[in-house]
């Protein structure tokens, strides 16, 4: 079965330079719309698209799948961004991370105030997984879309690679934190 991770179209707080809150609007310019046409080019097809809650989610998934077109699947949101940092430029995020919990990030089971786990996200990506397994073995869909955040896509890619959670956080941040992966890319994983 072929799953298209799609992540999310540019945001006005990407666009500001600030640490994303849930609830923000994408940026629709010739930029974002070019970039829905080379994503429906690559992906064809599919026969059925799952959705990200979250508002930049949904507003992708309407510009490229059409107005309503996927199922909404409240697991795969992004991951649980601290409150000390949503809205705040992306330095002072990177000293959240970087400095002040330099140590604390490691610890799968550390929970930043208003944030969540590398554990919960794990937890929601397992989940995801088995949906899709379950997905599979009914044979019902062979292509499936899925629109969501790097983040949440970068774990999962974990989990399909069959890494052990408790790796989770060295890989996230020693490795795939520095691959890039733009707005309305689309990554193909077979499963």
């Amino acid at each position: 079965m072929k799953v298209y991770l799609i992540r999310h179209a540019r945001t006005r707080d990407a666009e500001d330079l600030l640490t994303q809150r849930h609830v923000t609007p994408i940026v629709i310019d010739s930029e974002t719309l070019d970039k829905v046409e080379q994503a429906k080019n690559k992906i064809g097809e599919v026969d059925v698209v799952f959705c990200s809650p979250l508002q930049r989610a949904r507003e992708t998934a309407d510009l490229v799948f059409g107005k309503g077109n996927y199922k909404v699947l409240d697991f795969i949101k992004e991951y649980g961004t601290p409150k000390e940092i949503i809205g705040k430029p992306r330095k002072f995020a990177t000293d959240f991370w970087e400095v002040k919990h330099k140590k604390d990030k490691m610890d799968i089971n550390w929970t930043p105030a208003g944030g969540e786990s590398f554990a919960s996200v794990a937890d929601r990506v397992e989940r995801l997984y088995q949906f899709l397994l379950k997905e599979k073995k009914t044979k019902k869909h062979q292509k499936i879309a899925i629109v969501g955040h790097g983040t949440f896509f970068r774990h999962f890619l974990l989990r399909v690679a069959d890494v052990p959670w408790t790796k989770y956080p060295q890989l996230i941040f020693d490795v795939l934190r520095k691959l890039k992966w733009d707005n309305l890319q689309v990554v193909e994983v077979e499963i």
